[in-house]
């Protein structure tokens, strides 16, 4: 077993050898805290929601995160639309990072290009989900 395991990693490249020990470590963590949640509740109050009554980018991740893992992608998307999507565009990248880009990735240009819309995407959401009449895009209540 341990053989096929060395002998797996040796076929890899160093790009490769990162994306998997990135995700490996991220399943990890995320499943320690999965445990931790499960044992202790619905998660971690919001210190900023607490203190201003404002949502910030990150309300809602732990719902969200959880449902995703439960296989309830609507009530994922519906507690935080922007990291179901954020999600699956990192899912898609790592993907390419392992077996190969298609041209278009083949510039730094359109990493720093989706790296922007993403951060000013994360932006427009904290500003229009404390709008009034943009409540669909606040957190369900727990």
């Amino acid at each position: 077993m341990i053989k096929r395991i060395k002998n797996f990693f040796s076929k890899l490249n160093i790009r490769q050898r990162v994306v998997l020990i990135a995700y490996a470590s991220i399943i990890a963590v995320g499943l320690i805290y999965y445990m931790g949640v499960r044992k202790a509740g619905d998660g971690f109050d919001c210190i900023i929601y607490q203190s201003t009554g404002l949502y910030c980018p990150g309300c809602g991740l732990t719902r969200s995160c959880l449902n995703l893992i439960n296989g309830d992608f609507a009530r994922a998307f519906r507690n935080h639309p922007l990291f179901v999507v954020t999600a699956i565009m990192c899912v898609v990248l790592s993907v390419f990072a392992v077996i190969g880009r298609p041209k278009i990735f083949t510039k730094n240009k359109t990493y720093l290009a989706i790296f922007i819309v993403v951060i000013i995407l994360w932006i427009v959401f904290f500003v229009l989900r404390n709008i009034p009449g943009f409540e669909f895009l606040q957190p369900l209540a727990y």
